[in-house]
Order: structure tokens, then C-alpha cells, then sequence
């Protein structure tokens, strides 16, 4: 799922706990933290299949916060991406019927596979979200502003072995204007539009990362953002983002709640480790 989904998410589940807004800022950055893989910096597994040895390895309890906010977004020990990626989950039961909007709108999309569909699921639930809870994009942004997250991200580098050089490429990432800007633009249709234009820019330039020069030209010419922009119209793929809200609307909270109550137990238990 994306960011403003796996921040409402460990909050939901923390609900009615007595937080400080520490604990909050760092649940909120630990439930978004795992994705850094998509920089190609770490794997996928190591961000989403170890939380739980980090808890048990951090001192500092705020760092404790931040890697109860890892666990729940993860696959082991089945955090929200286990919930939606693994087998028949939430996104296998919803990757047909969005593959079919997604067809309608194939002139502007141009090839359409099955994590197009997966990847128009996650952003269209952080526009859900943001409906039933408008304040979150601040409290992310809140987060991620806290002066106490450099000294949490470089624990959880040093548990993951990262050199203090790829630390602080991290640190400078979640940082970034671009990045604080795209958890602001998750709130509506048309804002996720101009995110899913960027991000697909991103990961095409990535993806030629270590092609030979000429072939990395090539590929920035058939990827360029104004390029795209003429292939991928904002108004069209705003239309889109509104029917895959409409469809997804009818039980993606009903998922999301069931998915919450399935990692309280495991909450409540951890909690008995953190010293105040």
C-alpha cells in the first residue's frame, strides 16, 4: 500500500493509546520507512520481513515506536503488505475488475499489466484515506519533520548494516522537498495523478540506472516528463483514479478494519517491551 494507507493503518491500531507525539511521529515514519527499497538502496525483504528483529534489537524506546510502525506495514509477521500482496489478498480479489477500468484508458496508459492494476490500487486507498481522514497527510508530513527522525532512520540503517554514506542518502530522500510534496498531493484525484506521473517517471529512469550511456538516453527520451505528459493526460487519468475510488470505496475500510484487528494482539504484546 502506499504512504497515507500504512500511516493510517498503525495509527488505527494504536488507537486509544496514550501517545506522545513522538511515539505518533515515529510510528507514522516506521509505517512508511519499508518502501525505501523502491530507491534500489536495500531489498524488499529486509524492509518488510524484519521488523520484528529490529524491535527486539533498538534500546531507544522511540526507536521501539519506529519499528512497531515497520511491523505493521510488512509481510512477516504479517503486517498490512501481508494483507494485501500475499495469495488471495486484498489486492488479488481487486487487480481484475481495476485492470478493466485501467483498459479504458489505454491510449493514455499505454501497456497495462497486472502491477499497473496493483500499483493504481495502492495510490486510489491513500485517496480513500484521505476522505474518512482528511488531517492525514499533515500528520505524515508532521512526522517526518521531526527533528528526532534523523537519530531513528540511521538505527535502523546500522541494524541493516548500511554504510553511514548510504544513511545519509536516506536521511537526504526523506527529506526532500519532492518527497514531503508527494505525501501532500495524495488527497485527491487529481493530485494522485501528477504523483503517479512522477513516481512512473522515477522508476522507468531507475530502472536504466545501469544501462550504457546511449541506452540510458534513449530511455530518458521515450520517458521524459513533458513526453508523458502528452502520452498520459492528467484530466484522463484523474477520471480513472475516480472510478477505481468508486469500486474500491464499497469494502476497502471494512478490509483495512479487519486487517487492524488481526495485528493487535501482536501490538499489545510488544508494548510490555517498551520501557517509559
Amino acid at each position: 500500500m502506499n504512504p497515507l494507507t500504512h500511516a493510517h493503518f498503525v495509527l488505527e491500531i494504536f488507537k486509544g493509546h496514550n501517545l506522545t507525539q513522538d511515539e505518533k511521529d515515529h510510528l507514522i515514519v516506521g509505517s512508511i520507512l519499508p518502501d525505501i527499497h523502491i530507491t534500489g538502496l536495500i531489498q524488499f525483504q529486509k524492509t518488510h520481513n524484519l521488523g520484528l528483529d529490529y524491535f527486539h534489537s533498538a534500546k531507544n524506546p522511540l526507536h521501539k515506536f519506529l519499528a512497531l510502525g515497520i511491523i505493521s506495514h510488512g509481510e512477516e509477521p504479517k503486517g498490512l503488505d501481508y494483507h494485501t500482496h500475499q495469495g488471495e489478498g486484498y489486492i488479488q480479489k481487486k487487480q481484475g475488475k481495476v485492470l478493466e477500468l485501467a483498459k479504458k484508458y489505454q491510449n493514455y496508459l499505454g501497456e497495462i499489466d497486472d502491477m499497473t492494476a496493483h500499483h493504481l490500487i495502492e495510490f486510489s486507498m491513500d485517496n480513500l484515506i484521505a476522505e474518512i481522514n482528511p488531517l492525514i497527510s499533515q500528520q505524515v508530513l508532521t512526522a517526518f519533520q521531526n527533528p528526532k527522525m534523523n537519530l531513528a532512520i540511521t538505527s535502523f540503517s546500522h541494524f541493516l548494516g548500511f554504510s553511514e554514506r548510504k544513511n545519509m542518502k536516506i536521511i537526504k530522500l526523506l527529506n526532500n522537498k519532492h518527497v514531503l510534496d508527494y505525501f501532500q498531493n495524495c488527497s485527491l484525484p487529481e493530485t494522485t495523478a501528477k504523483n503517479w506521473l512522477n513516481l512512473t517517471f522515477y522508476r522507468n529512469m531507475k530502472k536504466g540506472k545501469n544501462l550504457p550511456l546511449r541506452e540510458k538516453i534513449k530511455k530518458f527520451t521515450a520517458f521524459s516528463y513533458y513526453n508523458m505528459k502528452r502520452t498520459l493526460n492528467d484530466k484522463q487519468l484523474t477520471q480513472l483514479f475516480e472510478e477505481i475510488n468508486n469500486y474500491l470505496r464499497e469494502d476497502a475500510y471494512s478490509f483495512l478494519s479487519q486487517s487492524q484487528k488481526e495485528m493487535i494482539l501482536l501490538k499489545n504484546g510488544l508494548l510490555q517491551h517498551i520501557s517509559h
